[in-house]
């Protein structure tokens, strides 16, 4: 029989690997690339921020020489 921490169910260390490499490529992203939108979308704020068109965008990568580490 295999070992649980109490309350967790088995798949969740599955769940918390995903977690943490979601938020690793995530991190990677934003410090190097720039994003901008394809064209100005209006988006629907109530009860969440939703884009009717979906958010279509334009991914520049960031050279070393750019990032501001200093803001």
């Amino acid at each position: 029989m295999e070992q649980q921490q109490v309350g967790e169910g088995r798949k969740n260390g599955v769940k918390m690997m995903v977690k943490l490499e979601m938020a690793i490529i995530l991190h990677h992203m934003v410090l190097n690339f720039q994003w901008e939108p394809f064209e100005q979308d209006h988006p629907i704020a109530f009860p969440f921020v939703e884009f009717p068109e979906g958010l279509p965008i334009k991914v520049h990568k960031l050279s070393a020489t750019t990032v501001d580490w200093n803001p």
